[in-house]
């Protein structure tokens, strides 16, 4: 999950990403702009978060994905699949700590867009 957009930082336990300016789209809505941040354990866990604005404050939610079958009226059509990513709550020791791993990025390209809904 590197590339040119990917800012990367080597921590003593972990290894982390940080992709800036994601736009998370529901179809074609727009319901969430912010930055991206993977950190990698060498324990080989992962946290995936959303770094966003709400009411002003930078927040962290984690990134979780869902499968979404589509069952077709029809026994011959076949049955879809997309995925889709939504935000869940971090307990508040956990968003702290990933909120000064975040802090410890160049804040040339800080997060300052408008605080988006959730």
């Amino acid at each position: 999950m590197t590339d040119d957009r990917c800012e990367t930082l080597k921590l003593q336990d972990a290894d982390v990403f940080l992709y800036r300016g994601i736009k998370w789209m529901l179809g074609r809505e727009e319901v969430a702009t912010g930055d991206r941040m993977v950190v990698r354990h060498l324990t080989g866990n992962q946290d995936d978060v959303a770094i966003v604005l709400v009411n002003g404050r930078k927040r962290a939610r984690r990134i979780v994905t869902h499968m979404v079958f589509g069952v077709p009226a029809s026994p011959v059509l076949s049955t879809s699949a997309s995925f889709q990513e939504s935000f869940a709550e971090l307990p508040n020791d956990r968003e702290k700590q990933l909120l000064a791993i975040y802090s410890r990025f160049s804040s040339d390209g800080a997060l300052n867009s408008p605080p988006q809904r959730m």
